[in-house]
């Protein structure tokens, strides 16, 4: 093969791979505005379960202090109250979990681009050789910081919707400190930093076909 040949083939196999990491990183930030959309619904919806547990637990007090002149009056009025408090919080969750769906749904398809990246990347990488892995320009970052960057990208999607899963399975309607932590948790914004940050690196790349 002659030098010339050679040259053609490792361009031809760059051209893939950038390819494929400029329509992975389009759906990456795609899924990125999804997360943060739905994430940011969720944190109303704690507000409010943190509100009804409240409810919950003064009613529950209320309950329990059998001198309380309202309860003496209305002796079913705390039942009825907690029955009524309990099914809002049911519903509640039920808003949080689906939501949790769509959170989930963004998490895989971020890890399919990785996976995609990472397949058509080891396709060529003979071909390229390390010095058209490492190259970069003013408009666009190398091959291996971008695959490295959809690694971070992909990983931290995961761990920030296991942690969210682990708080919420955690969570207990008399336990307001867990729903705390809840709210806490989905006011990370992890995702959204890590992701801006990298997408400012790879404006003039992103742009065009």
């Amino acid at each position: 093969m002659t030098n010339e040949a050679g040259r053609q083939l490792t361009n031809e196999a760059e051209e893939l791979v950038l390819k494929q990491l400029k329509k992975s990183f389009k759906i990456v930030k795609i899924q990125g505005a999804q997360w943060k959309e739905t994430n940011d619904k969720c944190n109303p919806l704690i507000q409010s379960l943190l509100n009804l547990a409240e409810q919950h637990s003064c009613c529950q007090k209320a309950c329990q202090a059998g001198s309380n002149p309202v309860v003496q009056r209305f002796p079913d009025l705390p039942g009825k109250l907690n029955s009524s408090l309990l099914h809002s919080m049911e519903l509640v969750m039920m808003q949080l979990r689906e939501n949790m769906h769509s959170l989930q749904e963004a998490q895989k398809k971020v890890s399919r681009q990785y996976n995609n990246s990472m397949e058509v990347y080891n396709r060529h990488q003979t071909i390229l050789g390390l010095d058209r892995v490492l190259r970069r320009s003013p408009t666009c970052p190398a091959i291996s910081d971008m695959l490295e960057w959809l690694a971070d990208l992909a990983k931290i999607f995961a761990q920030q919707l296991a942690l969210r899963n682990i708080h919420l399975d955690k969570i207990r309607y008399e336990d307001e400190d867990a729903i705390k932590s809840l709210l806490a948790q989905f006011k990370d914004e992890t995702i959204t930093n890590y992701l801006q940050g990298n997408i400012l690196k790879m404006g003039f790349f992103l742009e065009g076909e």
